[in-house]
Formats: structure tokens, sequence, C-alpha cells
């Protein structure tokens, strides 16, 4: 009589995983070429199909953390204005992060990487270390 030694499960459901490893390449190009043509794969009645992995984890990462941003650039900005009790300062300091985020697309761009977590991370710390040597040039 054969039988599964393990039936993987995922949120209660039978699960089939698919993984994969490129050789070369950018995954995220991998993904958006490959992607249409498995959602393009007609699913028999009662089977669904969902995508995990670095995408999902990217999607998840990206959602927790753009959350919270909000939050965190308002108590930046009130922090900022306290410190010098004024706001012609602060909104000097604040006008000033586009031109990083201008050199953050420049140099993605250039280099041919992709906008993805990893440079999303490194503009956020970016523009935290502009704003800190700005208050510290301004003060």
């Amino acid at each position: 009589m054969l039988q599964d030694d393990i039936i993987y499960r995922r949120n209660r459901k039978r699960t089939l995983t698919v993984q994969t490893d490129p050789k070369y390449g950018n995954t995220n190009e991998l993904f958006a070429r490959i992607r249409p043509q498995v959602e393009a794969i007609e699913m028999p009645r009662g089977y669904e199909m969902e995508w995990g992995g670095e995408f999902e984890s990217s999607g998840k990462a990206q959602a927790a953390l753009m959350g919270l941003l909000p939050i965190f650039f308002g108590l930046m900005v009130l922090i900022i204005i306290m410190l010098f009790n004024n706001l012609r300062q602060p909104l000097v300091i604040f006008l000033t992060v586009p031109l990083a985020i201008i050199g953050v697309t420049f140099g993605l761009l250039v280099t041919g990487n992709a906008f993805g977590f990893m440079a999303m991370l490194g503009m956020l710390s970016l523009s935290g270390m502009h704003i800190k040597n700005a208050v510290v040039l301004i003060d």
C-alpha cells in the first residue's frame, strides 16, 4: 500500500511546492518573465496557485515597513522642529531629502539594479544619514 511519508500543508491545505534557483540574472527579472507563463496554466477545479518565497517575504517586509514609516517620519519632523524651535531650518533639511532620492534612482539605473527591498532599506538609511548630517551642519 502506497502512503505519503509527509504531507505538506499550508493554511491547512495540501501543498505542492516548486522551487528554483536561477543560475544567472536577477530574481526580479526572472520572476517578471516567468510569472505570466506560469499564471496562464489552467488549474483544475479545487486547485489554486499562490506565489511564495522571496516574492511573498519581500511583500510582507515592505508592507510592515511602509505601515510604520509615516509615524516615524512624523516623529522625526516633530523632533527637528522642537530642536530648532523654528520652521525654517527643518523645512530646508527636509527639502533636501528628494535630492538624495534622485541620487539613489540614478545609481540604480546606472548599475542596472532593481529597486527591491534592500535598495529601499538603503535609501531610507541614506535619507536618515542625510537628515542627521544636515542637522549637524545647520546647528
